[in-house]
Parts: C-alpha cells; structure tokens; sequence
C-alpha cells in the first residue's frame, strides 16, 4: 500500500512539472509586438549597436531591442542566442534577457 502512495506522489508530480515545461515553453519568434508582451520567448542574432549604462546592457538582436542587468558581458558584433521576456515601455517593446548563450 505503501508504494501505491509512492507511486501516486510521484505521478501528480510528474504532471505537475509536465505541464508547467509545456505552458512556459519559450517561443521562437523573430520579431516582437504586443503579442508578445510579458510571453517567453527565443531568439538569435548578431548583436549590434551595445550600450551600457551602470548594469544595465541595451542592445539590437536583428529587429529586436534588448535589455539585460548582466556585468561584464560585452557582445557587440557577436552571435548570441537569447532567452527573455517580453515588455513595453514607452510605447516601445524590447526583451528582457534572461539567458544570453554566445554562439
């Protein structure tokens, strides 16, 4: 009986992380829009046009604007692969990176 309960735990956990992997699953998209707003998504790209201010990193990922607060990570000219989220301010929208892979 004991295993059964084992078993059954394992199981509803098992869905549980199943479907969170299925919901969060980022999506590949090229550019982005209001669509795309506060929605995980993937990209990859030559990055071009960096600026840094304090810890903060801006940069272009083909048409997409990007913002990152990583130190000491400089990638002009680079081909990346970035993870982020999607938000909006002042009317523009730019990814908020969460993974940056160098390519």
């Amino acid at each position: 009986m004991h295993f059964r309960a084992v078993g059954l735990m394992f199981a509803v956990v098992g869905l549980f992380v199943m479907s969170f992997l299925l919901f969060y699953s980022p999506l590949e998209v090229n550019s982005i829009d209001k669509n795309y707003i506060h929605k995980l998504v993937v990209f990859s790209g030559n990055v071009a046009k960096e600026r840094v201010t304090g810890e903060e990193h801006y940069f272009s990922v083909g048409d997409i604007s990007v913002r990152c607060s990583c130190r000491n990570l400089y990638l002009d000219g680079k081909k990346v692969k970035i993870i982020g989220f999607v938000e909006e301010y002042q009317g523009k929208f730019y990814a908020r990176a969460l993974r940056i892979f160098v390519l």
